[in-house]
């Protein structure tokens, strides 16, 4: 689905900003809530122009892009949040920003690992970690299946283990529902 446990979100969120990112991007990004919380939460003093107006202020001091591969769920508040919104797959997304020499602070992938399989799901880490200074994944504990045929991409197609992300040097965040796992290298 576009959107993942309501009872993560503080948990990530807090994740993000202890890590204070300037730059940031939102890989899989769905419906854009970690996005939209992100400029919010990041922004804080700056997030309204002088006319006090929640409209895009231009002065804003933080970059946030995204990633997300199902063009339909981009909306217009994605406009507001997003300073670059880029449609399509994710490592070939992150391939092209590698190419132009494209970096962040810190990037965010939220229950999108698992529609990878294992072997493309560490394609997606290791570019990720070369776009980052900071990576924060987040998947279910548990495998369960999902198929929705209005959009494949919310196929579940692997199910990874602290272990996945412990060999690679991330530390592992505690929350009962979800795998929450930070590299932080800022």
């Amino acid at each position: 689905m576009p959107y993942s446990y309501p009872e993560q979100i503080s948990t990530i969120l807090r994740a993000i900003l202890d890590v204070n990112p300037y730059s940031l991007l939102d890989v899989g990004c769905g419906l854009g809530v970690y996005g939209f919380l992100s400029r919010i939460h990041l922004e804080q003093d700056n997030l309204f122009d002088e006319n006090f107006d929640v409209a895009r202020n231009p002065n804003w001091k933080r970059r946030i892009d995204c990633i997300e591969g199902f063009p339909r769920y981009i909306k217009c508040w994605h406009e507001w949040a997003y300073d670059n919104i880029y449609v399509g797959n994710a490592v070939e997304v992150l391939d092209r920003l590698l190419q132009t020499g494209k970096s962040y602070d810190m990037s965010i992938c939220i229950d999108v690992i698992e529609h990878f399989t294992k072997e493309e799901g560490y394609e997606l880490l290791a570019k990720l970690e070369k776009v980052s200074k900071s990576v924060l994944i987040s998947t279910p504990k548990e495998f369960f299946e999902q198929y929705i045929e209005q959009n494949p991409l919310e196929d579940h197609k692997s199910h990874w283990t602290e272990e996945d992300f412990t060999n690679r040097g991330y530390r592992i965040i505690q929350h009962p529902l979800s795998l929450i796992a930070l590299l932080d290298r800022s």
